[in-house]
């Protein structure tokens, strides 16, 4: 994903805003213009309900939406079911 820190920031902060638990978040190690994002939910049906209604929100539709998408050249999403210390062990990484 290829963003600005200011938007990846901004979406940081609408994410907890909205009760997003964000594990971490920041520039890959590989290419300083990657970034990566790290969410935690306590099961895929309440991420899904989560995240749908968060990308409806006015907060998001209005906010760093546009500036975000325009920028993304590629996008991968990663769901894995980790235990809550290796959660930790990541949020400590950040």
């Amino acid at each position: 994903m290829r963003v600005t820190s200011l938007s990846v920031s901004s979406a940081d902060t609408l994410y907890r805003r909205h009760g997003i638990d964000v594990v971490s978040f920041g520039n890959s190690l590989h290419d300083p213009d990657c970034y990566y994002l790290i969410r935690t939910f306590d099961s895929a049906e309440k991420m899904a309900a989560v995240l749908n209604a968060f990308y409806a929100s006015d907060d998001w539709r209005s906010g760093p939406r546009e500036d975000i998408i325009r920028s993304i050249e590629t996008s991968i999403k990663t769901v894995m079911n980790l235990p809550s210390e290796s959660v930790e062990g990541l949020r400590l990484q950040s």
